[in-house]
């Protein structure tokens, strides 16, 4: 089994790291977006955010993909912390010992 840092936990058990990582990729797109469109001049393409489409300004192909891949970033980033401050473990918790006590109750 591969441990995942120090504590010597299994990789599997390290989700959150992997899951702040690929959120951080996705929450950079919208950013490296805006370096490529600052210079979009000197090599010809266009990442603009918005396109006129009969004389209305409308989100771009380009803007609408950069959109999706930050909120799925914040998304995906409040899920890793919630790992992180083990708020799923305690969510968890708080569950199976209601069920445990709805058990108790029932049975007596």
């Amino acid at each position: 089994m591969i441990a995942g840092g120090e504590s010597g936990k299994p990789l599997a058990a390290s989700w959150q790291v992997f899951l702040a990582i690929f959120s951080v990729v996705l929450l950079m797109i919208d950013p490296t977006r805006h370096l490529f469109a600052d210079h979009e001049e000197e090599n010809g393409t266009t990442f603009a955010m918005y396109m006129t489409v009969d004389g209305k300004l409308a989100l771009s192909p380009v803007g609408k993909m950069c959109r999706t891949t930050t909120i799925l970033g914040f998304i995906s980033l409040s899920f890793a912390l919630c790992g992180f401050f083990g708020i799923f473990q305690q969510l968890s918790d708080r569950v199976q010992a209601g069920k445990r006590q709805a058990g108790a109750s029932t049975s007596s």
